[in-house]
């Protein structure tokens, strides 16, 4: 039978990455392939639901593998070996989500030698040279591809690489909303003039921005009060905590913090005035014909009034020079009446999303033949978005993978991050 793996982070989190890998998965699953989910720990999601995939947990796949000792290595390498068999002579096909997973991914496609896809999710990208060229290596096999149309520019920090038809998914995760219970409406004040929402992980770095714009809207509006609903949460309790403080200055803002929703009630989003959110969450409320604000992942700076601005051609990461998001908070809220919506609702999502996963696949049909990076150079490559690299690696050595998750999760949890 076809065999599918997927790589892919801790489960433990609600986020636009774990919706689209279940729309992904289940979708394999129906079409009759074999499908292993790889991830980093047993935390479940409502995402998941009655999955049909197998799911299989490896602690050290949050890190590379250069923070472990060559014996915990061999050891993570073989037990995903042993969980995906024997497929015989057909297709088995690896993803990956990012560059951790991959490298771990290609270490494993080389044992069983299998085709291996390294799709990034992130929206940002920060690699050394040395991590560029396993990258580089990839592209030129037609095995790498990112969410936006720059993103293989960006991840491989060269504006001339060529961008291709494999360079770029669309990874559908935008089916969240649902006609299903709602337990924050009710909480909502009513005495106000508009309500305001956001949806997104509260640790993604615009967010600091899309509580600024909020605020400065407040601010300059004090006769009036608004509510703000954040539908997202956040890993530890510094995030969360840091964001209360921060909107408490602002006496006229009733803030509420879903924490991690899936799915999102549609009586909640139609309680909604207006929304700004970066990246698929703002298709998640323009779906919905709410009035939404794109901005940009990393700086909150504004890409655009969805329906109203003309976003033709325009990603995510382009943003609009010297406007602020309180700019446009406002002009959206005096030209309700003119946005036009793209989208009726989950009509033909589906539909796109099929044609989508099955263009994905063909990338493994490129190139026939099997080739995989050095694995002493893999073994080189240090893990991405890393603080205290050495601390990270001295743990991983002495205690190994658990111990080392045990540890970060832990500061984590007490200080919000590490």
């Amino acid at each position: 039978m076809k065999t599918y793996v997927l790589v892919g982070r801790h489960i433990g989190m609600v986020s636009g990455e774990k919706i689209y890998h279940h729309n992904k998965l289940t979708y394999l699953v129906s079409k009759g392939w074999r499908v292993l989910y790889i991830s980093c720990n047993k935390e479940s999601t409502p995402v998941d639901g009655a999955s049909n995939y197998s799911h299989f947990v490896f602690p050290a796949l949050t890190y590379a593998p250069e923070c472990y000792s060559k014996r915990e290595v061999k050891k993570t390498v073989e037990g995903i070996v042993s969980a995906i068999g024997d497929f015989g002579n057909d297709q088995c096909i690896i993803e990956s989500d990012s560059l951790n997973r991959a490298v771990w991914a290609e270490l494993v496609a080389k044992r069983v030698n299998a085709k291996h896809l390294a799709i990034f999710l992130q929206e940002t990208h920060r690699y050394n040279e040395e991590t560029r060229k396993f990258l580089k290596f990839k592209y030129d096999r037609h095995e790498l591809a990112g969410i936006a149309i720059q993103s293989i520019n960006i991840i491989l920090g060269d504006d001339s690489i060529k961008q291709r038809d494999d360079t770029r998914v669309r990874a559908f995760c935008n089916n969240c909303v649902q006609n299903c219970e709602d337990s924050i409406s009710s909480q909502l004040s009513k005495d106000v003039k508009y309500t305001f929402g956001s949806i997104g992980r509260l640790d993604k770095k615009c967010v600091s921005s899309i509580l600024e714009g909020f605020k400065t809207y407040a601010d300059k509006h004090p006769d009036e009060k608004f509510n703000l609903v954040l539908i997202g949460g956040a890993m530890g309790r510094k995030r969360i905590k840091q964001i209360r403080l921060s909107m408490n200055e602002c006496s006229n803002i009733h803030l509420i913090i879903t924490g991690y929703m899936y799915p999102i009630p549609e009586s909640l989003i139609n309680n909604i005035d207006l929304f700004v959110s970066t990246a698929g969450s703002s298709i998640c409320s323009y779906r919905y014909h709410r009035p939404t604000i794109m901005v940009h992942p990393s700086t909150g700076e504004p890409v655009g009034i969805l329906g109203l601005d003309d976003m033709k051609g325009k990603t995510m990461y382009d943003v609009m020079s010297d406007v602020s998001i309180y700019d446009c908070i406002d002009r959206t809220l005096k030209n309700i009446n003119n946005i036009s919506y793209r989208y009726n609702y989950y009509e033909d999502y589906y539909q796109d999303m099929y044609k989508e996963f099955d263009r994905q696949l063909s990338f493994a049909d490129i190139i026939q033949n099997r080739e995989y990076y050095d694995e002493k150079l893999l073994m080189k490559i240090r893990t991405a978005y890393i603080k205290g690299h050495i601390w990270h690696r001295l743990i991983g050595h002495l205690l190994g993978a658990k111990g080392l998750n045990l540890i970060i999760e832990l500061c984590k949890t007490i200080h919000g991050g590490v």
